[in-house]
């Protein structure tokens, strides 16, 4: 029996998301071999690194909703220039971020109380991972490219990829195999070439796999048309998330001041109640996704079936029938024939409707 659509889209991104958010439990735990101190440092760093991280991700997923509508209305040929638009804002974004973490690294474990050996350690954490930001900025874009495509297996595929790397990495290091002893800056590192190859799997998939190709020639009036819906929707997303970031730095603050086991600590227990936290952002995700990727636009004469329209109007022969209701489940069988069958659900009650016709389909419900 099939999957249900929602669950057939989201259960790969349950995994890749629980794996991406692993990347911090494997730098904890690879550098609490080195010291609490190192630990602490991850601990103290991370959700700076976060803050920006959501903002690239709630792009990616508005971008992906915006892409998903335009496939599923069958408009293939403006997919690209929201691709496009999709990975120069990440781009742009993540050079920024990345150059001002960078810059800030020397001032930054100093200004969140950090002193001494854990000082130090998260200097050179956010100098080495600061940079990568922009790595993961770009495979969150072609990741939710794949997502708009409902390819959700390939994102989950670079997940475990990525985590892989990571994790072999690390443990060569910890058993000394490449004949030098562990640090905190060999760590970020392995952390950094694992994020990289991430990225770059991603990018050959969606190229060579999807046949993806930009329209780097756009005029700039057009590039900012295509990016105003994924802002409109992707910025005011973002709030929460990353208040959700501040707040974390502000309690971090707090633990600070009681000592460098304490934060460890802290480190130790987010890196395993974090991933638990996630799961309405993953069906929310995946539900997003699964909606925008099956709403068509009927066509006259056209054979389509439509499993469930969810957020839309359907326009039949002058009868509106809103099938986003709580309340209201609408399946439309359609054939070449003449008659379109409509078959309701509301309340448990099953009418069936004969109609001539589907006219259209309407906008979005806002």
């Amino acid at each position: 029996m099939p999957l249900p659509g929602l669950w057939h889209v989201t259960w790969p991104l349950f995994v890749s998301l629980g794996l991406s958010l692993s990347l911090n439990f494997t730098d904890a735990f690879f550098l609490s071999r080195i010291s609490d101190s190192a630990a602490a440092a991850a601990g103290a760093i991370n959700p700076l690194l976060g803050a920006t991280l959501v903002l690239f991700s709630v792009i990616g997923q508005a971008g992906a909703s915006v892409a998903g509508r335009l496939h599923g209305a069958r408009r293939h040929d403006e997919l690209p220039l929201t691709y496009l638009v999709l990975l120069g804002f990440n781009l742009v974004a993540g050079l920024t971020v990345s150059g001002l973490l960078f810059a800030l690294h020397p001032w930054a474990p100093g200004w969140l109380g950090l002193r001494g050996e854990a000082a130090e350690a998260a200097q050179t954490y956010m100098a080495v991972l600061g940079d990568c930001q922009v790595l993961k900025a770009v495979q969150l874009a072609y990741g939710n490219m794949l997502n708009s495509r409902g390819a959700t297996r390939w994102v989950m595929v670079e997940a475990i990829a990525t985590n892989v790397a990571n994790i072999g990495l690390n443990f060569a290091l910890y058993k000394g195999y490449f004949g030098v002893k562990a640090t905190v800056g060999l760590v970020s590192g392995a952390t950094m070439l694992a994020l990289l190859f991430g990225m770059l799997f991603t990018i050959a998939v969606v190229h060579w796999q999807l046949g993806v190709r930009f329209p780097v020639r756009s005029s700039w009036p057009k590039l900012r048309a295509a990016l105003k819906p994924i802002l409109r929707i992707g910025l005011p997303s973002a709030t929460e998330p990353v208040s959700y970031q501040v707040a974390q730095v502000v309690i971090n603050l707090l633990v600070i001041s009681l000592g460098a086991r304490a934060l460890a600590t802290r480190t130790y227990v987010l890196d395993k109640v974090v991933p638990v936290t996630t799961t309405k952002e993953v069906a929310g995700t995946g539900g997003a996704v699964s909606v925008t990727s099956t709403s068509y636009i009927l066509v006259p004469g056209e054979k389509v079936t439509l499993q469930q329209y969810v957020g839309h109007k359907v326009e039949v022969t002058g009868m509106m029938v809103p099938a986003g209701d709580s309340k209201t489940k609408t399946k439309i069988e359609r054939d070449n024939a003449p008659d379109t069958k409509i078959t309701t659900k509301v309340d448990n009650d099953k009418p069936h409707f004969q109609v001539m016709s589907v006219k259209q389909l309407a906008e979005p419900c806002m």
